[in-house]
């Protein structure tokens, strides 16, 4: 220094000074060489020289991770070299201006100084300042995905085509991040991680290199990659030991001993890391490290909460609080503090509460998609909802979230993910979910075993033997309700008719095939006096054994009110209907025919009470001549329903055919019915190929019963099929 003889040879003897610092990363030290710079670059007037210094003491500022400071020296630059002419000093001094705006979370003026820093370069063809604005571009919000991804690409080009190793580092690791936090890329994002590390030790500079080979390794945490992070660690120590200041490498490595401490279940290790951290970024004012140590610290605390272990919630909600006040500051995605605090509401109970932050995330606020925040809210919505025990909405959040996951191999969270979609499925309890919960677990396990982290094994083996246990429960359950439906079924079968009743001058068939163990449906034959017989079809609107209850007991009242009113269908069904509406309570109701048959005069009275119609053929004719429509509404619905009675006589050789619904809804494997027409069609056909005009009752019954199951074919049954023919001979 002494040798110089002008001052502008000591300035420049100051500035390669501060470089070589800065490449030891001796930042302090290299600011207060380029302080000494600039002052005798400002006696000499030369304001370029002292706006590109001021921009390079910022850009050193904020590489020892004093954010504050780097604002603090590029507004003092603007200020000192206010009224200087358009320069690329100039212009470099305003991107290091708007990218310290960016990073104190003071988003309007580092959009606008960034725009401004790009056009002045571009009017001056200067790439340097081009490709490092276009870099810091990529990472702004309020830019959609695609608008981040074109500047990053333009930036990289630029960079490495000229030479500018430093910038297309640079331009590298923020490219990674992007496609992390847009695509989900990791694979991507490992690519330009790893070659921005191999620039920065083509510039052999360790901070550069620390900086690029800590955010590689991040890669390789989100993907659980025990082994290369643990082989990577010694690298990591060596680097910072090289370090005169080693504060802020230090942080990114307790984040990485954090995150192992983590997944081992050493959370109280991992807190203490964390705390340690935060004090260091707090100090320093990195906002941006300050946002995600907070981000990881209430995951911690959430985690061993959920471990049943206590935690000091005023912590979390501390940590809460200044991220959301962060990422209000454009430094992070605010869904994520929302979502977390949602969580954090949940672990104490709170749930409407956890509502009203989770009502405040939003997928739609931007321009920006950010994949993570997609997975999280749909989390959150899926543990909400499972609390509540919304079951099906709990279910159709997990999977959303389960399914985007996968697709980024990200172990840590598709395991987790899994063990709490498996809970919900756990509490909802049926077979089938059961089932879905296994097969979670098993991936769970598998992503938790590559990991190395035993207290998540633990809890997932916790789970399988609930689930075994519940499975063994369940499976003796089903085992006694199969016995006891058997028994219903040998009840109820005990309520039929063993055989039609034998009448002179009639021929009756009746058949019914249920779909499950117990049937809603019945039929009946009645003695009443003076010789009549009581005739019942009907089909209660239910399956299983409530409605199997309910036929039971419609048919023990129409057995009672035919006795008690033999020559009225429709006081039968008033008297009944009456006790079920007032007795029974059940929400069901049953469609029925009942009808009186005097055998000696053919004289059939009967009531159709909402059932489907019977249908009446001539002998003669081979063709159905009156189908006996409804005359009333179903049993079970209002107290005081009337029914009409009507009247038909059936004449030798008549064929009177009774049905339920299980006959006209059955369906084939093309989704078709097998309808009315088809009934009628099927009765016609057999009755006009008979050359006996005497058939039975039970071939014309077995022609339709067979029709229908040629009809259906392997497609499933789904109601119960019930057929009566009354034939007069």
């Amino acid at each position: 220094m002494q040798l110089c003889k002008t001052d502008d040879d000591r300035a420049r003897l100051l500035v390669g000074l501060g470089e070589a610092l800065a490449r030891q990363s001796r930042y302090p030290e290299a600011i207060s060489t380029w302080r000494k710079a600039i002052d005798l670059y400002l006696a000499l007037s030369d304001l370029g020289r002292v706006a590109r210094l001021f921009a390079r003491a910022a850009r050193a500022a904020w590489w020892s991770g004093n954010t504050p400071l780097n604002l603090a020296l590029c507004q003092e630059g603007l200020q000192v070299v206010s009224g200087a002419p358009e320069s690329s000093d100039l212009a470099f001094l305003i991107h290091e201006t708007a990218r310290a705006y960016h990073f104190n979370g003071v988003p309007i003026p580092s959009k606008i100084l960034c725009m401004q820093a790009l056009e002045m370069a571009e009017r001056l063809d200067y790439v340097e300042v081009q490709a490092d604005a276009l870099t810091t571009l990529g990472i702004l919000p309020d830019q959609s995905p695609q608008e981040s991804i074109d500047a990053l690409k333009r930036a990289i080009d630029l960079a490495e085509s000229s030479g500018l190793l430093i910038i297309a580092s640079r331009a590298h690791t923020n490219m990674g991040s992007m496609v992390k936090a847009y695509f989900g890329d990791l694979e991507g994002a490992r690519f330009h991680y790893q070659r921005a590390l191999d620039i920065a030790r083509m510039r052999g500079v360790v901070q550069e290199e620390l900086f690029a080979l800590e955010t590689l390794v991040g890669v390789s945490l989100e993907k659980g990659e025990v082994q290369t992070v643990e082989e990577v660690l010694p690298v990591l120590e060596r680097l910072i030991g090289e370090l005169t200041n080693p504060a802020s490498a230090l942080t990114i490595y307790h984040f990485i001993k954090s995150v192992l401490y983590f997944w081992q279940g050493a959370w109280d290790e991992a807190l203490n890391l964390m705390r340690e951290n935060r004090d260091i970024v707090r100090r320093s004012g990195d906002l941006q490290n300050l946002l995600n140590i907070n981000m990881n610290f209430v995951g911690t605390i959430l985690e061993k909460s959920k471990f049943g272990l206590g935690v000091d919630w005023s912590e979390a909600e501390s940590a809460l609080e200044e991220s959301l006040t962060l990422c209000e500051r454009g430094l992070g995605d605010l869904n994520m503090p929302l979502c977390y605090y949602a969580f954090v509401r949940l672990e104490q109970g709170k749930v409407s509460e956890a509502e009203a932050y989770f009502s405040q995330t939003s997928t739609n606020g931007s321009k920006q998609s950010i994949i993570w925040s997609q997975i999280l809210i749909n989390w959150t919505r899926a543990e909400i909802a499972g609390v509540k025990r919304l079951w099906h909405e709990s279910d159709l959040a997990f999977e959303q979230a389960y399914n985007l996951i996968k697709q980024f191999d990200q172990r840590w969270f598709k395991g987790r993910i899994a063990i709490g979609w498996a809970e919900m499925l756990i509490a909802q309890g049926d077979p089938a979910s059961l089932e879905r919960a296994r097969g979670l677990l098993v991936e769970s396990y598998v992503s938790f075993a590559t990991m190395r982290a035993p207290c998540y094994l633990e809890r997932v083996e916790e789970l399988r033997r609930q689930l075994h246990d519940l499975s063994l429960a369940q499976a003796a359950v089903q085992n006694e309700v199969v016995q006891e439906m058997a028994q219903a079924k040998r009840v109820q079968k005990s309520f039929l008719p063993e055989a039609p009743p034998k009448i002179a001058g009639w021929d009756l068939a009746a058949v019914l095939e249920p779909a499950r163990e117990t049937s809603g449906d019945y039929y009946d034959f009645i003695p009443l006096p003076g010789e009549r017989l009581g005739i019942v079809i009907a089909d209660v609107a239910d399956k299983g054994a409530g409605a199997a209850l309910f036929m039971a007991s419609s048919r023990t009242l129409i057995r009672t009110y035919a006795a008690e009113y033999p020559e009225s269908p429709a006081q039968v069904l008033a008297a009944a209907n009456h006790r079920l509406v007032v007795d029974t309570h059940a929400g069901l109701f049953i469609t029925l025919f009942y009808a009186v048959l005097d055998p000696a005069l053919g004289q059939l009275i009967y009531c159709n009470a909402g059932h489907n119609p019977p249908v009446l053929f001539n002998p003669d004719l081979h063709q159905a001549t009156q189908w006996l429509t409804k005359t009333g509404m179903p049993l079970g619905i209002t107290e005081d329903t009337v029914w009409e009675e009507e009247v038909v006589v059936l004449n030798s050789g008549d064929v009177l055919t009774l049905f339920t619904d299980g006959v006209t809804e059955a369906q084939n494997k093309a989704g078709e019915f097998f309808g009315e027409a088809r009934v009628q069609v099927s009765i016609e056909e057999f009755l006009a190929n008979q050359r006996d005009t005497r058939s039975s009752a039970k071939s014309t019954l077995d022609t339709l019963l067979d029709r229908v199951h040629q009809f259906v074919g392997s497609a499933p049954r789904s109601d119960d099929i019930t057929l009566m023919v009354i034939r007069r001979t």
